[in-house]
């Protein structure tokens, strides 16, 4: 595979961010040091670590620009950065009071600093700047699979702040980079360097443009830096269990009009008149498009969403948005609304379409039916029986208590993050009073930080094991075939629900994963970056001590997150949504020991210690391991 392919699967699924779920973005980062800023409340001393943890994800987000990107915004950012130094260094040197007294005189200038940021990463050049960057990184020899994502993600997050539709944003640029005549031939009409109306007819899929990688790449810019001109925006979109009951059509206001689609599609697609009320962008010669286009099955209604005169970065997903609404307040009337949205679109310009997207109804993931193989209840139940059974029914307070947190998680697990942060804190709050009478956060530090570590570097090596031994790459010789057949049967153990991972032959297996990729395969940069983590004790313990500065860094934003949640402090739900999993994952964590130590007849404490040495040991014991495998897994 080459370069360009690795692009491809850069942009393919991009609302999907490729970062870990911890993760923080420049530009959430920006917006919730601007959200600090803003805030109303007068300084007191608990405000302090939400400062301080605030600053510390910028200053590690604005770390992470690509070449490009830095230098496009470079004045912003040293502007920002500057900032927060000083703000560090009056936390670290005032008292309480002459630091509330110095930041409400600084911070409207320090907000406008931070606001200027934030518009020059949503401006044409950024964007170009942001695509660049993802663009070299795929052509690096050397880049690691985790900068190459973070310039990934950054690009998507600056495409979406700036107000495109990364689904639509993905097809367009992936149609370029295809080299295909319809792709290239829309993109070119979006960016106005082709007449829609000059097309003689739409291009059939799968022929060739003919460009060169240097132009498909400079189409591409253009693409993403492309500002519309102003002029009037029409955009057709579509609804599927959908009805109008006894019209063809219904007016909302002068600039949304719903249609029968299914009525529609058959008076453009006969030989008879179009009714007057039919808008003429419909009835003229189009190249991208022809009636059999539209979605014609009963029970299908299109929207007419007119944006008025005006220019604007993506007014498919401006109409969206508006149409969404619209239905959405309709559902808030009558409890529901069945209409469901479908992809694809018509984006008419003065009365000329000029891009068209196929109309499709969407994945229904609810749909689907879950099914007993995929399910582990069962076998579940099996696992936890020799335990649990004995103690039923539970009378034991100490036991009930737990068995009613474990409860308050599995609610709290389905919940949206907002709400269940401060439910999964609660538990930890529970686990950290009975052990000792300090803080949650300090319970996490002391007793799961290090087996957070040890599981972090377990999951690195996990997560591209399976991928390596099932997504075979092409060309394979027979005898690599037969090797991949034989690690399928003895890294992975077949479970009733799914199965497990014998991480130790897999850590011998990474030597040949790593010989049947290469670089630019959609594994090959992650195994090259996993065969540099183990490559030795020392790589080891180097990673070990990166992710001991992340946990800290976690942690540190989830206190802020719940104590801005309990105390109407800034909260930002992307921001939550960084540490949602996390505290999910340490509430389960805390009471899983919990319960084990109760059931064994040990106690919460010794069951913690245990667990607290155990991890200790291995953390201290990576440098003086003879090897790679030996630091991974012993003691």
């Amino acid at each position: 595979m080459s370069w360009l392919d690795e692009l491809i699967h850069a942009l393919k699924r991009l609302n999907e961010p490729w970062t870990r779920a911890t993760d923080i973005g420049l530009l959430d980062a920006t917006a919730d040091f601007h959200a600090w800023l803003k805030d109303k409340r007068p300084f007191e001393a608990r405000h302090k670590h939400g400062w301080r943890s605030v600053l510390a994800d910028f200053n590690l987000a604005a770390g992470k620009c690509g070449t490009n990107l830095e230098g496009t915004v470079r004045d912003e950012i040293h502007q920002c950065l500057t900032a927060s130094s000083g703000l560090t260094l009056k936390l670290d040197n005032l008292s309480n009071a002459d630091f509330g007294i110095y930041l409400g005189a600084s911070r409207a200038a320090i907000a406008g600093q931070v606001d200027s940021l934030r518009m020059a990463l949503t401006s044409s050049r950024a964007r170009k700047a942001a695509w660049r960057d993802l663009v070299d990184g795929c052509k690096s020899e050397v880049m690691s699979s985790s900068r190459l994502a973070e310039r990934r993600d950054l690009f998507r997050d600056i495409m979406e702040a700036s107000g495109y539709d990364l689904k639509r944003l993905s097809l367009n640029l992936i149609g370029v980079l295809n080299n295909e005549v319809l792709g290239v031939r829309s993109a070119q009409v979006m960016v106005n360097e082709v007449d829609a109306t000059q097309v003689a007819s739409r291009p059939r899929p799968g022929e060739s443009a003919g460009f060169t990688q240097d132009q498909q790449i400079a189409l591409c810019d253009k693409l993403i830096s492309f500002s519309a001109s102003a002029g009037r925006h029409v955009v057709w979109l579509a609804f599927y269990n959908a009805y109008l009951v006894g019209r063809l059509i219904r007016s909302f206001g002068s600039s949304v009009t719903f249609y029968d689609g299914h009525v529609i599609k058959e008076i453009l697609e006969s030989d008879q008149s179009a009714p007057p009320v039919l808008p003429s962008e419909l009835l003229g010669e189009h190249g991208f498009f022809s009636p059999s286009y539209l979605p014609g099955e009963r029970g299908t209604v299109l929207a007419r969403v007119d944006l008025g005169h005006d220019s604007f970065s993506d007014p498919v997903s401006i109409a969206k948005k508006q149409i969404e609404a619209i239905i959405a307040l309709t559902g808030l009337h009558i409890g529901s609304s069945s209409w469901r949205l479908m992809s694809g679109y018509l984006h008419v310009i003065d009365g000329k379409i000029r891009g068209a997207g196929a109309f499709r109804k969407e994945h229904d993931s609810e749909a689907i039916m879950s099914s007993p193989y995929t399910d582990g209840t069962d076998e579940a139940l099996e696992q936890i029986e020799s335990d649990f059974a004995p103690h039923f029914p539970i009378q034991k307070p100490e036991l009930t208590e737990l068995v009613d947190a474990a409860h308050a998680w599995r609610g709290a697990s389905q919940q949206e993050p907002l709400s269940s942060i401060v439910l999964h804190v609660r538990i930890l709050e529970l686990i950290a009073s009975r052990l000792h009478d300090k803080p949650w956060q300090e319970y996490l530090d002391y007793f799961l930080a290090k087996g957070w570590v040890r599981s972090e570097l377990r999951s690195s090596i996990s997560r591209v094991l399976y991928r390596g031994i099932f997504d075979e790459p092409p060309g394979l010789s027979s005898d690599q075939e037969q090797h991949l057949r034989h690690l399928q049967l003895t890294v992975f153990r077949s479970k009733h629900s799914g199965f497990e991972v014998d991480l130790k032959k897999g850590f011998d297996a990474l030597p040949f994963l790593f010989s049947i990729f290469s670089l630019h395969d959609e594994l090959g940069r992650e195994l090259v970056e996993v065969a540099r983590t183990f490559s030795s004790p020392a790589a080891i313990a180097a990673k070990r001590d990166e992710l001991m500065k992340d946990w800290h860094s976690i942690r540190s934003r989830l206190h802020r997150v719940r104590n801005a949640l309990a105390h109407g402090g800034p909260v930002n739900a992307r921001i939550a949504s960084t540490v949602h999993e996390y505290a999910r994952k340490m509430a389960s964590w805390s009471l899983q020991l919990s319960l084990q130590g109760e059931l064994s007849g040990k106690g919460l404490q010794l069951m913690h210690d245990e667990y607290l040495n155990k991890n200790a040991n291995w953390f201290d014991y990576i440098p003086r391991a003879s090897d790679a495998k030996s630091a991974l897994f012993s003691p």
